[in-house]
């Protein structure tokens, strides 16, 4: 929570639950690229490519960006090599992750 709480209205954002459409998120997931100086992403909906970078997301998702590195890698991990694998086995149910997705 404290790093989410570093960029205003996205604790708000993440705990409003809306209708959850299971077939939206495997086609974003399915078709998903990040750029490889993660700078941007690009996915497809409703048959249109989409390319959003750091800005347009925070506007979309109506939050407001802060000037700190916002690397959530940088933040959970610092300067060490994040680890290779997750050592979770189980995965979230579609339950559980369905708050993050509108």
């Amino acid at each position: 929570m404290p790093f989410f709480e570093r960029y205003p209205g996205l604790p708000a954002l993440l705990a409003e639950r809306r209708q959850y459409i299971q077939e939206w998120v495997r086609v974003f997931y399915a078709t998903l690229f990040i750029g490889e100086d993660r700078k941007y992403i690009m996915f497809m909906f409703n048959k249109k490519m989409w390319q959003l970078n750091r800005q347009s997301l925070a506007r979309y998702l109506g939050v407001t960006l802060s000037d700190e590195p916002y690397s959530l890698h940088f933040h959970t991990y610092g300067d060490a090599e994040p680890p290779h694998r997750s050592k979770e086995t189980m995965f979230p149910s579609d339950e559980d992750v369905s708050i993050l997705f509108q």
